[in-house]
């Protein structure tokens, strides 16, 4: 990942997508990497950036299953019970 100043790191070079842009999809309901892609209007090109969206997203997902804040900056609307989130991060 590159630099970005502010904005973060990189997390996708082919479409410029920067980890504040990711954690932005992801606090308006991205749950998918698909999601995150259709949010800023692109697609995964080489795919080498997949994994770390996933991650992030799975981040997200385990903060709120913990009741602490997300990665998003999103306060969960629902508690998830704890078994349902692994069952979730295993997807």
């Amino acid at each position: 990942m590159e630099e970005t100043g502010d904005r973060g790191m990189y997390v996708c070079n082919c479409n410029g997508l920067n980890e504040r842009m990711v954690d932005q999809a992801i606090a308006d309901g991205a749950r998918s990497a698909a999601e995150v892609f259709r949010e800023h209007e692109c697609r995964p090109l080489c795919g080498r950036c997949v994994g770390e969206v996933r991650t992030r997203i799975n981040a997200c997902r385990h903060r709120d299953a913990c009741g602490s804040q997300p990665a998003c900056g999103k306060k969960p609307a629902v508690s998830t019970p704890v078994h349902e989130h692994f069952l979730m991060a295993a997807e």
